[in-house]
């Protein structure tokens, strides 16, 4: 019972991806979220449990960025904001950098050059 309950706190896994973090293992963001997966909204999830694991939320975001599509080898074609590059972005009120749950607060979000969102 005591093993059921320490693995509910996802104490373990954050531990573990502190320590791999820690030791300079590339960390990727993918689909493999725990439990009900709602597109987005368990990314961003996923995000928050990074932090809450104690890593930055700066190299969280390269995570689900720079080092996803390094990961998928299309590194020449997106994950960073650069000419050239396919970049799909989202603008959001709050600063990520300071609390990563601001993620969940999008405000626009362009796609392939063209605004194809603005929240009320």
């Amino acid at each position: 019972m005591e093993h059921l309950r320490r693995s509910e706190t996802g104490a373990k896994p954050k531990a573990n991806l502190k320590l791999l973090h820690s030791q300079g293992v590339k960390i990727a963001v993918g689909t493999d979220t725990f439990g009900k997966i709602e597109p987005g909204v368990s990314t961003v999830r996923e995000l928050e449990l990074m932090v809450e694991s104690g890593l930055p939320p700066s190299d969280v975001i390269q995570a689900a960025t720079q080092n996803a599509a390094e990961h998928l080898g299309l590194a020449k074609d997106l994950g960073t904001v650069e000419s050239g590059k396919i970049a799909d972005l989202i603008i959001v009120e709050g600063d990520p950098l300071k609390d990563i749950s601001s993620l969940h607060k999008m405000k626009i979000v362009v796609q392939a050059g063209r605004v194809v969102h603005v929240a009320p």
